[in-house]
């Protein structure tokens, strides 16, 4: 009986953990995104009670465990204090607790949840550029737990209508929009009609920050490589896009303060750190990158969408680094986790039919 109320609630904390973080990512709560992760831990918790819990070699530990102690140490004895790693790199857990905790079920409930939780944001963002659209969504709970309603920004006026700026429905405008790049490809992925890929391109759009239409235009050239090997549609795709990005200023949006390179080079003795994680990225991409013909069709669609969410948020964090931002941080941590629990379980490859001889 205490075997099966255990169970129990391994299982609702699991389906708890798993909704949670996929409205949280959208909608850019970082309150609904610590509530996620506090049912996953207590999922974790009961598996471990219950002796179910089993290491999952990935390949990655090593790397990772290397590059967050050069970095723990590294600013640790410059001065910035070891409070700016671990507010940076805890966000890392989320990753493996897709790993350890995600199933084939859990996987298609956190993807279901997660594309309709996106397309809502995506029309949320849309009719207030187009109309203005706000709303009161202002509360605060403790120190801990704030959510400012949204401002309007306007940014055009066509005749007697302002079109304006889309910005979410927190406000973080950068930051959401970083978000919302990631979530167009995995709008791409997870519905079958191109429609609501539409729909979160729009979003973007018209959130009016060239970056993001830069970094989404490469993003879309890396799959043409990544799927098809069209290099030369790719190549075409990358010109037209800096040529465009340049006629519109765009590169003025580079400060080096704001980049990720600032994180890695702003002091000599990161370099070391910055080798770090360039090697954790190469052995990932070697581990988990590529096209994999044992998988199924509708996953290995998945894997290649994400390596382009993966690639596009990184160009664009040379612009905003999305890296240390929480909710950038948890949702990219968690795409990485998406990556290495489809490749390596056995319900996302083909069923083999054997000849018998």
């Amino acid at each position: 009986m205490k075997l099966e109320k255990l169970n129990k609630i391994q299982e609702l904390s699991l389906k708890w953990g798993v909704v949670l973080l996929a409205v949280s990512i959208p909608f850019f709560s970082h309150t609904i995104m610590y509530f996620a992760f506090g049912f996953l831990v207590i999922s974790f918790a009961v598996l471990a009670i219950n002796g179910a819990v089993q290491f999952k070699p990935t390949g990655l530990e090593v790397p990772l465990s290397v590059f967050i102690f050069l970095y723990l140490a590294e600013t640790a004895l410059s001065g910035a204090g070891v409070k700016h790693v671990v507010d940076n790199y805890w966000h890392v857990l989320y990753m493996f607790a897709v790993i350890y905790l995600f199933n084939e079920k859990e996987m298609t409930r956190f993807l279901r949840v997660l594309k309709w939780s996106a397309f809502i944001i995506c029309v949320i963002t849309i009719l207030q550029s187009l109309v203005g659209l706000t709303f009161n969504l202002e509360f605060t709970v403790g120190s801990w737990a704030r959510m400012s309603q949204p401002s309007l920004e306007k940014f055009a006026k066509i005749g007697d209508h302002v079109i304006y700026r889309g910005r979410g429905v927190v406000g973080r405008w950068h930051y959401f929009v970083a978000q919302l790049l990631m979530l167009l490809f995995f709008l791409a992925a997870t519905f079958r009609k191109k429609w609501a890929a539409g729909f979160a391109l729009l979003a973007l759009i018209l959130t009016f920050y060239y970056p993001a239409w830069f970094a989404a235009a490469l993003g879309y050239a890396l799959f043409f490589i990544i799927r098809k090997r069209y290099y030369v549609i790719s190549a075409l795709i990358a010109a037209v896009s800096v040529s465009l990005f340049a006629f519109l200023g765009g590169f003025e949006y580079f400060h080096y303060e704001n980049s990720i390179l600032a994180d890695f080079t702003s002091r000599p003795s990161a370099v070391i750190v910055l080798a770090a994680f360039l090697y954790f990225v190469y052995k990932f991409i070697k581990l988990y990158g590529g096209t994999v013909y044992s998988t199924r069709e509708h996953w290995q669609k998945f894997l290649n969408y994400s390596w382009c969410a993966l690639g596009a948020v990184t160009i664009f964090s040379f612009f905003k680094n999305s890296f240390t931002n929480m909710g950038n941080s948890i949702f990219i941590w968690t795409i990485a986790g998406l990556i290495v629990k489809v490749r390596i379980s056995k319900w996302s490859r083909r069923l083999m039919m054997l000849k018998e001889e």
